[in-house]
Order: C-alpha cells, then structure tokens, then sequence
C-alpha cells in the first residue's frame, strides 16, 4: 500500500498547519496580551456573566411581550399555515379525481400491460400456437389490475386512445376509459374507470386524513359539506352545525359563513373542551373548498395565550436559577438576585434565598450592603468592599468587587461578585499555564496525528482496492477488517453483500430448477393415477383444487420472466414472487398428501390454534381473492386450541373459500357494480370451536341446499366440479375431527359453519 497516499498526505498537512499556527500564535502574540490584559480579563469575566445574565433575562422578557402583542396574530398565521398544509393534499386527491390525470393513469398502465404483453408473445411464439398464447394473454390481461376496482378487457374492434362518458343531463364527464389494440395477437384490449368511484374513493382518504390532524392538546380539524352536516369530526360526525349553539346560545357558523370573503375567514365562538365541561373562548379559521363543496374548520383556545405568558415567567426564572447554578467566577465568586425590597430571589445558598438582606451592613461600616448595590448600579455598576468567603463563612476581611445591572420588568437586581485575590492568581498562573499547555498539544498532536491518521487511511484505501476488484466483476473479494468502528461496519456490510449476491444468483438457478422439477414431478404422479379408474372422483377434485393455483403459477413466472429481463438487480422483488410460488406448489403438494391420507386410519395430530390456521390459509388465498376483487375478513375472538390433522382443516376451509369465490364470480355477472366479500368468524362456545365462513355471492337455492354434501353433486358444469369437495369437507370434520359442518344462507350468501370440540384428543 502506497504510504503516501492523498489521503494520508493532506490529513497530515493539516494537522501540521493547525497545530503550527496554535503553537506560534500562543508564544508572539497571545501569551503577551494575556500578561498585560490578565487582571482586566477576570474582571471583564465577572462583567460577562452579569451581562450574560441579564441578556437572558432581557431576551426572555422580549420573548414574554412579543407573544403577549403578537400572540392573536401570530395563532392565525399558524392556523392559517397549518390549514394551508392539509389543503395540500385535500386539492392533491381532488387533482388525481379529474379527468386528465385519470386519463394519463390509464395510458400509462395501458403502456406497462402492452411491454407485458410484448414479453410474453416474443418468449412463447417459438412454444406455442398463436391461439395457446391468446389464451395465455387473455388470462393475463383479466388479472392486470390497478387503482382498486380498475382492469383491462378485451373488446371489439373501437378506436384508439382516450375517451369519455358524459352525463346527458349535466354534461359532465363520468367516465373515462383508454382502448388500444394490440395487433400481434390482433385484439382489442380497453379499461374503464368511474371518475364518481375515484372521487368518493379520495373523500374518503381526506376524511380519514382530517381526523389524523391533530396539535397541541386540544386542536383538531373538522369539515362539513353543502348541506351543513359535519362529514369529520372527533366525536360530533355526522351531525348538523344548524343544531349546535354556544355558550351565548348561538349557532356556531352561520354568522361565520356570511363574512366569507375569498372563500376564508377568521371567526371566535365559546366551547367546551374534549373531557371537559367548561367553555372557553376559541379562534376558529374556516376555508372554503368549493371543488367539492365542503369547509375546513380549525382553531385553538385562547386562554392558552395566558397561560403561556405565566409559563414562560415560570420558566424564566427556573432556567435563570439553573444558570446562576452552574456560573461560578473566579474560584468561589458567585452571582445572585434581589428585588427591589431587599428579598433573595435567587442565591446558590439555600440559606439566603427567599429572606430580606436589605439590613445586612458591609463589616467595619454603618452602610447597608444592599443599598450600597442600588446606587452602584445607578453610577458606575461597580462596588468594592469587605466579606467572607464560602469557605470562610466567619472572616469578613477578603476584598469583593460586585457589578450590578437592574431589570424593570420583574423589578431585580442582577448582582455578580468575585474576590480580587483570585482574580490576580488567576492571571498569573493562567500565562504559565497556556504556555506549557501550548508546547505540549503541538507535539502530541504532530505525533498523535500522523498515528491516527494512517490508521484511519490504511482500512479505507483497503476497501477503496476492494471496491475496485468488485467493480471489474471479481465477487470472491473479501474485506479482512474486523475494527468495531464504522469502518469495520463498512467492511463487514461489504463482506455481506457480497456473500448474498452470490447466495442469491445461485439460490435463484436452484429454486427454477427445484420447481420445475417438482411440478413435473407431479405432473407425472397425476397422469399416472388417471389410469386408475377406482381414483377418478379424486383425480376430478385435486384437478378442481389445482386449477387456479395453476393459473397463478403460470402468471408468477410469467411476471418473473419479465422482471428479470427488465432489471436482474430487483432481488427482494424477486424473492416476493418466489415466496408466492412456493407457497402455491406447497398447497398443491398439500393437496396430494391430505388426499392420499384421507382414507387413512392413523394420520398426524397435534394442539393448533384456529387463527394459526386461518392465517396460514390467508398467505396462499389472498392473491387469488384480490385479483378477483374479493376482499378476505377475519375476526378472532378465541384463545382455545383444536386437536387434530391441521392439514385437512385447513383443505375444508380452503374448498369452501373456492367454492364461495366461484358463486360470487358468478354472481358478478349480474352485478358488475356490487363489492364482494368472504369473512371468516372464530369464536367458541362452552366446548367448541366454532369457524363461520360468510360469502356474498347470493346464496344456495333452496331446493339443492340439502343436498349440496351428498357425494358427486354439483352445481357447476361438469368442466368445472365433480361434486366430491364437499362431501370430503363433510366427512373430514365429522368422521375425522368429531366435530359438524353445516351450510344456511345469510342475508348476501351462504354461511358456512365449522364446529369442532376444542383441546380433545378423539
């Protein structure tokens, strides 16, 4: 390693320059002044801290009387700044609710799914028909989706572009939707989206966000709209300001609304604070947004400006007390306070503080030590005479010099004191002091300096060479640092990148390979028990459990494929879609293994708890449900254990997760505009555990709903079920875990109920 490096060569030289220019400043030009200045020094030191002293005092008596002139003023600015702050991002959400903005949306995503789509057709064209990757496309094109409810479809033949839906009657645009077409599949793909969804979808984020906005104690936000009713409140939501007075017995903001000018105004009202039954006088700042035809309303309490007046005394002469503390002069010298009447206010003796000194006579005199002080101040601010000392409480013979300053506002008499004998020893022992001091830093930094520093360059040049190498592409370099500084976190971190760039590029080829070799694996397993005619009805349901994973499957690699086309870096984006994968192939294997053990006498029990359950069920249904636009609901309200096979539970409720999402996808078809839902409720009773699976999707016809458990019924075509989950379902729960699964149909769709005895072993 180079031992001149830059590095090292410019740290020197400045430790040099500094330690030189110290070294010869002290010997010609300070240690003089200092021999000649030394006693005017310490008295000027005794002066500081008086005018330090007093400069925090007269600041602080500044501060009281600018709040106490501008304090009205100064709260409408802040109510105004604070409210010009939400208006922010009240007028952000109504920007991305207008036409053009929704319109750049969804060309921009109508972009991403072309590059998409692009992808796919050039890596699939070589292995598939044109019809296979349509298929393929089509598929992919039903689960791109974006906003909350926003998703492409393919249509026929339209023109390009951006267009609108208007309202006949108002005129006004109500939706918009971009159409493009896709030539090399030669489609017609278009979205859609409900400007009057997108602005109610964004009142609600304002409404939500109004009530986060709270400061101070007891300052909030709240808004109302055109028909006067409080849309967000703290605890008075929803009702009319027409029905809420005063104190005076009059409506809060009808008075207010009509000075509006430029859409604000400045308003005061009496009310109560929260938890309180006592009203106070309140300034309220109210602003129109007429976008949407609400008003803004914020305020703060003005008996706080008083109050604060008394706290910043308070905390004036709490923090002055601190500082006269910690103030010492010379050796034993000290300051204190005294009013106008003689009273210690303020002494570092606990003796004196609080008591009159006004009688307390300067020793070999008849003059009064604190009237003495008084006529200092009025001439030359300074007094000499005779007292004792702190360490000599009884001996009133040391000479004493006091400077004195007055401050009208709390009528004091700010007073520093020091002893003449150790202002001059002071002096004297500081020049000898300072110039051996001065010879001592020079050497010790030149020599300390020139350590430390190719100390601290040697790891960093290190890891500079280190750095090199890596960035020619050698990823087997490692870092030997091992300080505990932030170098050797530096190096360790280094070390660590490195080792899961490495992990990562070779974890990546394995888990492919690993997959792939997995799903053909059981490809295999399942083309071979299709020659089985006694397993048929099992081959039918597992092909029913695996259809949609396999379709997600499919879209995973698929989006994985792209990603790492279109940046290989994007590894935790990576390890996301894996994670997905993986928990996809391990409910397919799942699905094998409850199958192949239902019929099977002794199977693996063990104590879980439902919510252990459920959850687990959420990471591996979740995707499906959302691209469906079906939202998962759960609520825990139990603490006890279920003793049993997890794994064909957990199969149960999976089936009728499918099942549900199945009827409301039908269901949608008649009512594209309904939201859709399946909660699951887990509670218990005296001796069970009780799992409720609710469903929006319309519910079971009554004359089939009796028969829905009895083997090989279904409702759907036969393409499509074999009629054997639910029966399965049937027979888990109530052979398997002693327990009852039972179906009614709720006031959206059906219910299906689990009851399965807690903590027994059956």
């Amino acid at each position: 390693m180079n031992i001149f490096s830059k590095v090292f060569v410019k740290a020197i030289l400045i430790v040099m320059g500094i330690s030189g220019i110290y070294f010869l400043s002290s010997f010609f030009v300070f240690l003089p002044k200092v021999q000649e200045d030394a006693v005017k020094l310490e008295e000027s030191l005794g002066k500081a801290q008086l005018s330090k002293i007093s400069l925090v005092v007269d600041r602080m008596v500044e501060e009281i009387e600018v709040y106490k002139n501008t304090a009205l003023e100064t709260s409408k600015n802040e109510l105004r700044s604070i409210t010009d702050i939400a208006f922010h991002t009240i007028e952000r959400y109504y920007s991305e609710s207008q036409p053009d903005s929704v319109k750049q949306q969804l060309e921009s995503q109508s972009n991403k799914l072309k590059k998409h789509l692009d992808k796919l057709n050039r890596s699939e064209k070589n292995k598939k028909t044109k019809k296979q990757i349509r298929e393929i496309a089509t598929s992919f094109i039903s689960m791109y989706t974006f906003y909350k409810n926003g998703k492409f479809q393919i249509v026929k033949k339209r023109s390009n572009g951006s267009y609108t839906y208007q309202n006949f009657k108002t005129g006004k645009v109500e939706t918009v939707g971009y159409s493009f077409y896709y030539s090399p599949l030669n489609i017609q793909i278009a979205t859609e989206y409900s400007l009057n969804e997108i602005r109610k979808e964004n009142q609600e984020k304002v409404v939500k966000y109004l009530k986060t906005l709270k400061y101070g104690k007891d300052n909030y936000f709240y808004a109302y709209n055109k028909d006067n009713k409080l849309i967000s409140h703290p605890y008075l939501q929803g009702t009319k300001i027409t029905d809420i007075k005063d104190i005076k017995d009059m409506f809060l903001l009808l008075q207010a609304r009509k000075k509006l000018k430029n859409g604000e105004v400045f308003h005061r009202y009496w009310w109560k604070k929260q938890n309180s039954d006592k009203k106070f006088e309140k300034l309220v700042y109210i602003k129109d947004f007429p976008q949407w035809n609400w008003t803004i309303v914020t305020g703060v309490y003005i008996d706080e400006m008083k109050k604060e007046v008394e706290r910043k005394k308070t905390a004036l002469v709490e923090r002055v007390r601190e500082i006269l503390k910690e103030t010492v002069i010379g050796k034993t010298g000290y300051p204190y306070i005294l009013n106008s009447k003689g009273d210690m206010v303020i002494h570092p003796s606990q003796e004196f503080e609080g008591k009159n000194v006004s009688t307390f006579k300067i020793p070999g005199t008849q003059t009064k030590l604190f009237y003495e002080l008084v006529k200092s101040e009025e001439k030359t601010g300074k007094l000499y005479y005779k007292w004792n000392k702190p360490t000599d409480s009884k001996n009133y013979t040391y000479d004493k010099v006091s400077w004195t300053a007055y401050n009208e506002y709390f009528d004091w008499y700010i007073v520093a004191s020091a002893y003449l004998d150790e202002i001059n020893e002071t002096s004297i022992s500081l020049i000898s002091y300072m110039l051996y001091v001065a010879l001592i830093i020079l050497f010790v930094t030149i020599l300390f300096g020139v350590t430390l520093i190719r100390k601290l360059t040697n790891p960093i040049e290190a890891l500079s060479q280190k750095a090199k190498e890596v960035e020619k592409g050698d990823l087997t370099v490692r870092c030997n640092i091992t300080s505990k500084d932030e170098i050797g976190t530096l190096s360790l971190q280094f070390n660590k990148m490195l080792d899961r760039i490495e992990d990562d590029i070779n974890r990546l080829d394995e888990k492919v390979n690993e997959k792939v070799s997995e799903i053909r694996e059981k490809d295999q397993i399942i083309f071979n028990q299709s020659k089985l005619a006694s397993m048929g009805e099992m081959i039918g349901n597992i092909a029913h459990q695996w259809r949609q994973p396999l379709n997600s499957l499919s879209l995973i690699v698929q989006v994985l494929k792209t990603k790492i086309e279109e940046n290989p870096s994007q590894k935790e984006d990576l390890k996301k879609h894996f994670d997905n994968a993986d928990a996809m192939i391990g409910q397919m294997s799942t699905t094998i293994d409850d199958f192949r053990n239902f019929f099977k006498e002794n199977k693996e029990k063990r104590k879980f708890k439902p919510i252990e359950l459920i959850n687990k069920i959420k990471s591996i249904v979740t995707t499906q449900l959302e691209s469906n636009l079906i939202s998962l609901e759960i609520e825990d309200l139990t603490e006890q254990e279920i003793y049993g096979s997890m794994g064909e539970v957990e199969q149960v409720v999976i089936n009728i997760i499918n099942n549900a999402k199945d009827k409301i996808l039908e269901e949608r078809e008649k009512d594209t505009t309904k939201k859709h839902y399946i909660k699951i409720n887990l509670y218990e009773d005296t001796s069970n555990i009780i799992i409720d699976i609710e469903d929006s999707g319309g519910g079971i016809q009554s004359n089939i709903i009796e028969k829905i458990f009895e083997p090989y019924f279904t409702t759907k075509f036969k393409s499509n079920g074999t009629g054997i989950g639910l029966y399965m379902s049937k027979t888990i729960i109530e052979k398997h875990m002693n327990g009852k699964l039972t179906v009614k149909n709720g006031q959206n769709g059906a219910i299906f109920t689990l009851l399965i005895p807690f903590n027994k072993k059956s």
